[in-house]
């Protein structure tokens, strides 16, 4: 059985990437994957994108990629036309013109399969959207409508910084 490790909401913490790294090396996983947002927020997104593209993982897009090249491409977004969005700014002036491409070209999920196994679906907010966090507050119904458009029987997010652990039967989706 493949084991696998994935994290997310790196924000550009490259001592907090690293620690998890080394604990990496120890658990010595089959598969890491990381579940969006490697960049904004902390002061070393670059790095941390050098980090994650150096190891080779596959990586899901997340709302921060999308905020930071939205900056990029000289347009603010929605909502970050105040101090808030100095940061995400700051990360696309720093970014390689190859980096800004390794990171527009990451897929919005990613899904792992194994035979015998449940398929397993990596988003960062839902299947529905980016910023789309799936999490405790939700009903049942509202969890289900938030996973009725995708096939795979596991779901797994980032995006909120919460762990979540629900099961809802697809029976009543």
């Amino acid at each position: 059985m493949t084991r696998i490790a994935i994290l997310g909401d790196i924000h550009g913490n490259l001592p907090a990437l690293e620690a998890v790294t080394a604990d990496l090396e120890t658990l010595a996983p089959d598969l890491v994957i990381v579940d969006g947002d490697v960049v904004n927020r902390g002061p070393q997104s670059r790095e941390c994108v050098q980090a994650v593209r150096a190891q080779g993982w596959p990586t899901v897009f997340g709302n921060h990629e999308q905020y930071m090249l939205t900056f990029g491409e000289g347009r603010v977004p929605d909502g970050w036309d105040s101090d808030w969005g100095m940061p995400a700014r700051r990360v696309a002036e720093e970014l390689s013109a190859d980096e800004m491409a390794y990171l527009r070209a990451l897929p919005w999920h990613y899904i792992v399969g194994e035979p015998g196994l449940p398929a397993i679906r990596i988003v960062h907010g839902s299947p529905r959207a980016l910023n789309d966090g799936l999490g405790f507050w939700m009903t049942d119904e509202e969890l289900c409508a938030a996973v009725a458009s995708v096939p795979e029987p596991v779901v797994v997010g980032a995006h909120t910084h919460r762990p979540f652990d629900q099961q809802v039967s697809r029976h009543r989706c």
